[in-house]
């Protein structure tokens, strides 16, 4: 299968791939458990769902706060243009990419569940 698109990517200090390429899915072998269900996304819990279960949302950010708040001030407290400041930058950008990829991974694993038990999947907007 030919490749139609790559993207090269860097967070923090990670280095990211991605690959673009055209892949006929294989139906899943299994079928749905369930057939329709309604889902609301709010902010007080991640998810609320038509048969009244609801999701809570992941306090990534409340948790990491007190972690965010000290790398801030010492990012602040260096010279600017320095080499410790842009250590302090690294670090503070590495915590907040945790807060994020917690975040993300919430979302991922409740998407994936639902797509996995549900035929159709109806957000409201």
């Amino acid at each position: 299968m030919p490749i139609k698109n790559v993207t090269i990517s860097k967070r923090t200090d990670n280095w990211y791939i991605s690959f673009k390429y055209d892949l006929e899915p294989a139906p899943l072998p299994t079928p749905k458990k369930r057939a329709v269900i309604g889902v609301d996304v709010g902010i007080n819990t991640l998810a609320t769902c038509s048969d009244g279960t609801t999701y809570p949302n992941v306090k990534a950010y409340k948790q990491a706060k007190k972690r965010l708040s000290r790398y801030q001030r010492r990012v602040i407290k260096k010279e600017p243009g320095s080499k410790n400041r842009a250590k302090a930058v690294k670090r503070l950008a590495k915590a907040h990419k945790k807060v994020a990829d917690i975040r993300a991974d919430a979302l991922h694993k409740l998407t994936t569940w639902l797509a996995k038990n549900y035929s159709t999947i109806v957000i409201e907007v």
